[in-house]
C-alpha cells in the first residue's frame, strides 16, 4: 500500500515535473524553426541515454551502443545538410 509521502512524490513527478516539461517544450516549439525542433527532438533521447550512462553508471549493451551511434549519425547528417547562413541551398 502506498503511503502519503509516496503519493505526494508520485503526484509531483507526474503532474508538476512532467507537465511543466511538456508545457515548456510545446511553448518552445512555437518559436523554433521546424528543422531546429526536429534536431532537438532527436537529441533528447541521446542526451537521456548518455546521462544514464555517465550519471547513473548504466551498462552499455550492444543495441544501446548501436542506437547511440545511429542518433549521432543522424544528427551529423542533419547538421551537415543545413543550409549555411549565406542562404545556399542543399
Amino acid at each position: 500500500m502506498m503511503n502519503l509521502r509516496g503519493m505526494a512524490v508520485f503526484l509531483h513527478l507526474g503532474l508538476v515535473t512532467g507537465s511543466l516539461a511538456y508545457v515548456l517544450f510545446s511553448r518552445g516549439l512555437l518559436y523554433t524553426p521546424a528543422a531546429t525542433a526536429v534536431t532537438l527532438t532527436l537529441a533528447e533521447p541521446l542526451t537521456a541515454g548518455l546521462l544514464g550512462i555517465w550519471v547513473l553508471k548504466e551498462q552499455v549493451h550492444f543495441f544501446s551502443a548501436v542506437g547511440i551511434a545511429l542518433l549521432v549519425g543522424g544528427l551529423i547528417v542533419l547538421v551537415k545538410r543545413t543550409p549555411s547562413a549565406e542562404g545556399k541551398e542543399y
